[in-house]
């Protein structure tokens, strides 16, 4: 779901800090002869405290509408709990909502309610079934099974690293030459290279770790060498990106888990399960 124009929905009468702000429009900002002043009504878009001032209007009317605040992140809402079978959750990124619920009518029922609510309270555009959230395509299997992956990044990855289209094979992350305590040969890859070229292709990387576990090893290690970089090193960039092209089609996936099978506890926490194959 998301909020439209949210920061205009602080009222200046709720801020912790209420004062007047006026603005002075020219002739021809405001169409007027001589120009004219306007008033905020709200600690709007512009203001220093717009951000803060929306938090605490979203938490309130969260809280009004019997959402708890996580212990584990402030942006993070919850209502219901599993055990009563109507538990829903809602992640909050300034004005955009991601709302999650139990697969029960009870849950259903409570997620439609807070739509209405939210309905009454702000202008708001809902959307039930999500493709895609910021550049991660999400896909929902027959068995339940979520599975996400970037295909736009690896579009950019490819058209940056391998310009006429042809990506050689590689099935493990991590460049075969590079030794992760940097006890390495002193050979002609041992030159140095340009380290803001390096930081640049490193950089267009390091998105893709939202979906690929995988990597987060490699992108590590190659991190730590942006001060000096080698050109073993900038090599090791071509590798983990040929690396993420031959394998372009593995999804990052979730999986539906019932409780009795060590799902969602009791309690509300979810019990992850990882797996990562880097067969080297």
């Amino acid at each position: 779901s998301d909020v439209e124009n949210c920061f205009t929905h602080n009222k200046m009468t709720d801020a912790r800090f209420p004062r007047r702000i006026i603005i002075y429009l020219d002739e021809y900002e405001s169409g007027q002869v001589g120009g004219m002043y306007r008033e905020f009504q709200s600690v709007s878009y512009g203001t220093a405290d717009a951000s803060s001032e929306w938090y605490l209007t979203l938490k309130r009317n969260m809280l009004s509408m019997g959402f708890q605040v996580s212990i584990y992140h402030p942006c993070l809402f919850y209502k219901g709990t599993p055990s009563t079978k109507d538990f829903i959750m809602v992640s909050v990124a300034t004005d955009d909502f991601i709302r999650l619920n139990q697969p029960t009518e009870a849950a259903r029922a409570s997620m439609q309610q807070f739509k209405d609510d939210l309905d009454a309270r702000w202008p708001m555009k809902h959307e039930d079934e999500v493709t895609e959230i910021l550049g991660v395509k999400i896909v929902r299997t027959a068995t339940g099974t979520l599975q996400c992956t970037q295909p736009t990044e690896l579009k950019k990855i490819e058209a940056l690293f391998f310009p006429g289209g042809s990506v050689p094979e590689v099935l493990v992350p991590l460049y075969p030459h590079i030794q992760s305590d940097g006890n390495e040969l002193k050979d002609a890859e041992q030159v140095s290279t340009p380290s803001s070229k390096y930081r640049s292709l490193l950089g267009s990387l390091q998105y893709m770790r939202c979906t690929r576990i995988d990597i987060l090893d490699t992108l590590s290690i190659l991190a730590e060498r942006s001060n000096v970089p080698r050109l073993r090193d900038k090599h090791a960039l071509y590798w983990l990106a040929a690396y993420l092209l031959t394998s372009r089609l593995v999804p990052m996936c979730f999986h539906p888990v019932s409780y009795e099978d060590g799902g969602v506890t009791a309690d509300g926490v979810l019990q992850w399960s990882l797996f990562s194959d880097c067969s080297w």
